[in-house]
């Protein structure tokens, strides 16, 4: 046993320790640890493999392996919501079936990770940001397993990315979103309307707005706590985007109105539904099941007229798609501007910011009510210009200085 150093490093300490175990030259097998910046932290950690190697739960940190590595990166990251997840779930399965997921960690070297950045450029067939996620994922990664003392230097720390791609979200001024929140109203009420008001006129993400509560109009805000997502094939709260994605929205009369009309409209299809029901148990011969008529349970807002149950992102978007194929008043609204043929929800996300800034308000304010930590990105990527936006500036500048001019 002794403790190893090697000037020069950033952590110049290590520990060998001599096994009983005889290698196939006769020699005593040797266990190196990874390195340490202080000589205290190696002999701690020498104390502790010591330990491990008489009780027989010794691993030798050469034996892991990339997969295993991005498994407990992954794991670190318990914190973040299943939305943030998803991906890094994806990037770490794209990399296990590489040759690269079952190198060895310490083995591994900037020639590995540029084989697997040449397959994602060249075979995989995805998008340049997709790309850029991914080895920016990896690269996280291989600089966690630095600073956990796996290995000693990054291995994909001088790996080029894809240049970064300009935001895609689309910004539409408030008469055009009115015109198309109008005509959804028109077309799928139901499944639609609520979604994408509170999208375009609150600024919330998909999923926040599935998961209001029904009793919103009794606050002067729509509180954003939790998104719906489907886990299991069962629709529940999970945890919002990012912490700061809580927050309070303050709602505007019109949407007050529109929310309070569609709760009359859930009434009324609830008491249908209920009818219904009753109906279908006194005919005779009618076999009752245990079904409710009505299953609202998590006390949402937004459900399906027909029984009450939650709606799920993708059943939105389903519609949201059939909407932009066979709606008479959109094929008429894409002759006037085609671009929106491309439009999502989340644009109207993108809209509200843009809107807001639009009409003078302070990207402070912007950045919270979105639920942003980052004013310089709700800047660069939410709160764009409109095309007036800058003539409007001027001439309130204008207005204000009037009096001081000659």
């Amino acid at each position: 046993m002794a403790i190893i150093t090697k000037k020069g490093r950033p952590k110049p300490y290590s520990y060998s320790i001599c096994t009983d175990e005889i290698l196939p030259t006769g020699k005593h097998k040797y266990i190196y640890g990874p390195y340490f910046a202080t000589k205290k932290e190696a002999k701690e950690a020498e104390a502790i493999a010591i330990s491990q190697l008489s009780q027989g739960t010794y691993i030798e940190p050469s034996k892991v392996t990339v997969n295993e590595l991005l498994d407990a990166f992954i794991a670190s990251k318990s914190d973040l919501s299943p939305g943030s997840l998803y991906p890094m779930r994806s990037f770490a399965k794209r990399i296990g079936r590489q040759p690269l997921g079952s190198i060895q960690l310490n083995k591994v070297t900037l020639i590995h990770v540029e084989k697997y950045r040449a397959f994602l450029l060249n075979e995989s067939g995805l998008s340049a940001q997709t790309i850029r996620e991914d080895l920016s994922f990896l690269k996280s990664a291989f600089e966690w397993a630095v600073s956990a003392d796996l290995i000693y230097r990054n291995p994909a720390r001088k790996i080029k990315l894809p240049p970064k791609q300009p935001p895609k979200g689309m910004h539409v001024p408030i008469e055009i979103l009115l015109q198309i929140l109008r005509i959804i109203k028109a077309f799928d009420y139901s499944n639609l309307y609520m979604p994408f008001l509170l999208g375009g006129m609150c600024g919330m993400r998909i999923s926040e707005t599935l998961a209001v509560r029904a009793n919103v109009l009794d606050f002067r805000e729509v509180s954003v706590t939790n998104n719906l997502l489907r886990h299991n094939g069962v629709m529940q709260f999970s945890k919002t985007k990012t912490r700061t994605s809580i927050r309070d929205i303050p709602m505007l009369n019109f949407v007050r109105h529109e929310i309070n009309e569609y709760q009359s409209y859930i009434a009324q299809a609830e008491k249908e539904a209920i009818n219904r029901y009753n109906l279908l148990l006194s005919t005779p011969g009618c076999i009752a099941v245990d079904d409710a008529p009505w299953r609202n349970n998590l006390g949402l807002l937004i459900v399906f007229p027909d029984n009450g149950r939650p709606m799920c992102r993708d059943h939105v978007e389903r519609r949201w798609r059939r909407l932009k194929k066979q709606c008479p008043e959109w094929l008429k609204l894409l002759e006037k501007y085609p671009l929106l043929a491309k439009m999502r929800h989340h644009d109207f996300r993108h809209s509200f910011g843009s809107n807001l800034r639009d009409r003078g308000v302070d990207i402070v304010d912007i950045c919270e009510i979105l639920g942003h930590s980052d004013v310089s990105f709700t800047a660069r990527t939410y709160a764009l210009p409109l095309e007036n936006t800058h003539q409007k500036a001027m001439d309130k500048y204008e207005n204000a200085i009037k009096g001081l001019l000659p």
